[in-house]
């Protein structure tokens, strides 16, 4: 039904503008009239206000605002209708109608109304701050438990597995709030989220598994076939969802049954974005069996006005084959260094030069390239591959010792930069070769080599190598560190410990670090550890459980650190113990 102006309002001004907009806007003249009315209720509004009441874009609101002005006034950065007219534009743009309640979204309210908001609120408050080369955005509190309300309602999450691929939102936390009892995984790049979430967990005593992984390189062995229920609010560019949704389909236990929750949204001016991604669904045969629009409020995104819909999408029979090949294009993301529009860096001519003068000092016929960005008419490697292709060599024939196969002998070269720094520690656990060269931003190398915060990691990082030189970089240039492999310690102690559990990467962590305890007692020549026995010191040594079925590699730097210090205090118990009954 078309609402007619009121009779006897002369403003011919303000009825050409409601012509106007009615006409250009249509049936989502709704929303337009949501933001206008906002404006006429005598309140001092921002544009952000603006955003997040109407769901417009940030562009739409702020031209919007700019043709209103005739009527606005203004104090700093805040509008408002002026109060002589007001009461026309509410007569005009029937703002009454707004006002009585419409059907409400029953999450939202339940959510609203949950004794755990204001817990979770605080939670939020205390996380760690978004990192724009990673397009974090804040869901807001009120979203976080409308998603886990909305889980619960809707899925059949007794026995299941749920995996957050990226939880900035810490969407994983509202989870295990509401329902302490879930099996729950998140796997994200941001050492920050791993660590907070992971604190949370351990001391709340949930069940929460964090696991480190950039999805542009892996898809952590554990991870994969496993999980019942997916959920992420990825980057918001085609090659960004594209690549979260192949790693979440590949992460399905059984795709038959099996769901993807997908957080996306676009300017209302840009359907052509929307369109760009929706074809990323059809291109890996998913289902879009519900799309709820708006259902996800942002602190900030005003690009897509602080909202995004939730997509449900339902694997077929052929999307495991659509999601196989996975593209290597590091630029995913919508702003920062790993934009779409991002330069494409090289290593540094001169950088190249160093670490070249430094591999002719080396003996072995055997190199192997590892990233992008080594020239092969310099270089020319005996073998080639991605920093993911030699992630995976760890559970091949040549990922275990005596390491005398490729890519795991003669000599390595690495490049992580500019993008894949965190991946430093990885590598080095990941490798057994005797000359071992990474290439990397100053950052990463500075935090695990010269920072009080990387030292807990380097006695697990000098069980098996020693660093020989390290060429710092700046802001522009990358730095290298070259590495020499040691032979495994003989005597009995920590680095002993470590080192095996560094060689058996490939093994789930519980199970190397029982039979690492079991080789160190018979080298220490105390009485023997059955396997019972060593599992009992993991178990009563606190180190959180849901890490032991995953791999050495794959463990958050939190949880890398915890295995060093969980292991100093297993051997220094046990030789008190052993002391004790020695007398």
């Amino acid at each position: 039904m078309v609402n007619q102006p009121p009779i006897g309002l002369d403003d011919a001004p303000l009825l050409e503008l409601h012509q106007a907009l009615r006409q250009a806007w249509g049936i989502d003249f709704r929303r337009l009239r949501t933001l206008i009315c906002g404006l006429s209720d005598g309140s001092w509004q921002t544009i952000s206000n603006l955003v997040q009441l109407s769901t417009l874009s940030h562009r739409t609101v702020t031209n919007l605002v700019r043709r209103l002005s005739p009527w606005l006034e203004e104090e700093e950065e805040r509008v408002r209708l002026r109060p002589e007219s007001a009461p026309s534009f509410r007569d005009l743009f029937t703002c009454e109608q707004l006002s009585q309640p419409r059907f409400p979204d029953p999450y939202e309210v339940a959510a609203g109304a949950h004794p755990a908001l204001p817990e979770i609120e605080q939670i939020l408050a205390n996380a760690p701050r978004s990192d724009r080369n990673l397009d974090h955005v804040s869901a807001t509190p009120l979203t976080c438990l409308k998603r886990a309300l909305f889980l619960a309602d809707c899925c059949d999450l007794d026995g299941a597995e749920i995996l957050c691929l990226g939880d900035h939102d810490l969407t994983s936390v509202a989870l295990a709030l509401l329902f302490p009892d879930l099996t729950i995984s998140v796997l994200d790049v941001d050492e920050r989220i791993l660590g907070y979430i992971g604190t949370l967990a351990r001391d709340r005593d949930w069940s929460i598994q964090t696991t480190f992984a950039d999805l542009r390189v892996e898809l952590p062995r554990s991870m994969s076939e496993r999980f019942d229920l997916v959920f992420t609010d990825p980057p918001y560019t085609p090659a960004g969802i594209e690549l979260f949704l192949k790693r979440g389909i590949a992460s399905l236990r059984d795709p038959r049954v099996g769901r993807l929750f997908l957080c996306y949204g676009f300017g209302e001016g840009h359907p052509g974005l929307g369109l760009k991604v929706q074809s990323v669904l059809h291109d890996l045969r998913l289902i879009s069996e519900a799309v709820l629009p708006h259902f996800n409020r942002y602190t900030g995104a005003e690009a897509i006005g602080s909202a995004s819909e939730l997509y449900i999408c339902r694997p077929t029979r052929r999307s495991s084959s659509a999601a196989n090949a996975v593209g290597a294009d590091a630029h995913i993301y919508t702003q920062g260094k790993s934009s779409e529009e991002g330069e494409k860096k090289i290593i540094n001519p001169e950088i190249l030069s160093a670490v070249e003068q430094r591999l002719s000092t080396f003996e072995s016929s055997k190199l192997t390239c590892v990233g992008d960005g080594w020239p092969t008419e310099n270089f020319s490697p005996t073998h080639a591959t991605s920093l993911g292709g030699f992630l995976q060599t760890m559970y091949l024939g040549a990922g275990k010792p005596p390491f005398t196969q490729l890519p795991h002998s003669g000599t390595v070269v690495a490049n992580l930069y500019p993008h894949y720094g965190s991946y430093l520690p990885r590598v080095l656990l990941a490798a057994a070769a005797e000359h071992l060269v990474i290439c990397a931003p100053d950052r990463d190398l500075h935090h695990i080599f010269v920072s009080d915060a990387g030292k807990p990691l380097l006695p697990l990082m000098e069980s098996a190598y020693r660093s020989v030189v390290l060429r710092r970089g700046d802001d522009e240039l990358p730095g290298f560190v070259v590495l020499e492999r040691i032979p495994p310690p003989e005597a009995p102690g920590l680095p002993f410990l470590l080192r095996y559990l560094a060689d058996r990467r490939r093994a789930k962590l519980g199970n190397a670090w029982r039979e690492g305890l079991i080789a160190w007692r018979q080298k220490s020549a105390a009485p023997r550890l059955t396997k019972n026995q060593a599992r009992e010191l993991i178990a009563v040594s606190g180190y959180p459980t849901v890490h032991l079925q995953g791999h050495l590699s794959e463990l958050p730097e939190h949880a890398l650190q915890a295995v060093v210090q969980t292991s100093r205090q297993i051997l220094d118990a046990d030789l008190s113990e052993s002391t004790e009954q020695s007398r």
